[in-house]
């Protein structure tokens, strides 16, 4: 992964993790040992590289993976599946 995606996902995951402490019923429906992995509409190679990422997980460690997709000032999860 780049150093820019790497920053750009710190970013992303502050962001996100400050929206979770407001909204905590947001992991309702995810599994505690699930992963996340940020998404950027502006941005499909960051997107593209995270969401391969997940999937790998799936495959190899048999976790439930979810994209975190942030639509105006929400963030909603949804699950990957390859």
């Amino acid at each position: 992964m780049s150093e820019r995606n790497v920053k750009k996902n710190f970013k992303l995951s502050e962001d996100f993790n400050n929206y979770v402490i407001e909204h905590p019923e947001i992991f309702k429906r995810v599994p505690k040992d699930a992963c996340i992995v940020m998404t950027e509409k502006k941005d499909s190679n960051l997107t593209k590289e995270n969401i391969e990422m997940a999937k790998e997980i799936i495959r190899k460690e048999r976790k439930s993976c979810f994209k975190a997709i942030k639509k105006n000032r929400k963030w909603m999860l949804e699950a990957v599946s390859i």
